[in-house]
């Protein structure tokens, strides 16, 4: 019996609309949905359409352990068997009939929603890749610590020389500029103090000296006056004579 299920076995998918080109189209189900088995399978019979990996009628041992045919499919149950993809809901019709409706879909009163009879292992590839791409992750790890063990102390050598170094020129040429700074503002200072005079002489004249130079009189001298001329009478002039110049 297991030989009959080596290979992708198990119940078809319901899907709204065509199915993948990747994908074996088992024919409509309730409209507009149809029944999809992975490439490489068989739709050998319609009970509730089964995908085995031959043309051998797989239905008695699926039933007996039903599964999906695509390990990624939720499985669920409604006078029979089928899956739906993750992420839309399944639910059954009055006429006992199925499908999977996508989000936004619109049920009225004649559908039910089903519960999931057994859920697919969508996360199992996703952790399957985790756990492959960890180990080339940690191998990268376990050796960057080897290259990074043996360099760091030239690395943290030549980074206090050169600290030390930078520092020591700083100091330097910090030092160099106040000193600048200092003779630059004393010969500021300098070139802007007023030059002090000596006291300005006015030159004064020495009247004592010059009252020298000045003759007075003799105040012993005698005044002499002019000796009248008695014999020398005053004339006048007549009176019609004219003034001439």
């Amino acid at each position: 019996m297991s030989t009959v299920l080596d290979g992708p076995a198990g119940f078809a998918l319901r899907k709204n609309g065509t199915c993948l080109d990747t994908e074996v189209d088992c024919g409509a189900t309730l409209h507009p949905f149809r029944a999809c088995c992975p490439g490489g399978s068989y739709c050998p019979n319609q009970y509730n359409v089964n995908c085995c990996p031959s043309a051998a009628n797989c239905t008695q041992l699926l039933v007996e352990t039903p599964k999906c045919a695509n390990e990624t499919w939720d499985l669920y149950s409604y006078y029979g068997y089928f899956c739906c993809e993750k992420g839309t809901t399944a639910f059954g019709t009055s006429s006992q009939s199925d499908g999977c409706a996508v989000p936004g879909y619109n049920f009225d009163s004649s559908e039910t929603l089903l519960p999931v009879v057994s859920s697919g292992k969508a996360s199992v590839a996703t952790s399957t890749s985790s756990v492959t791409s960890t180990p080339s992750t940690s191998s990268t790890s376990s050796t960057s610590p080897t290259r990074t063990s043996t360099q760091p102390p030239e690395a943290s050598s030549k980074t206090n020389t050169g600290a030390i170094a930078g520092g020591v020129v700083g100091g330097v040429a910090g030092v160099a500029l106040i000193a600048f700074l200092v003779w630059w503002l004393l010969s500021r200072r300098s070139k802007r103090q007023p030059v002090l005079h000596g006291p300005q002489v006015i030159p004064t004249t020495d009247y004592k000296s010059n009252s020298q130079m000045v003759s007075e009189l003799d105040g012993r001298s005698t005044a002499h006056e002019l000796e009248g001329q008695a014999d020398h009478p005053a004339h006048e002039l007549p009176a019609d004579s004219t003034f001439r110049r």
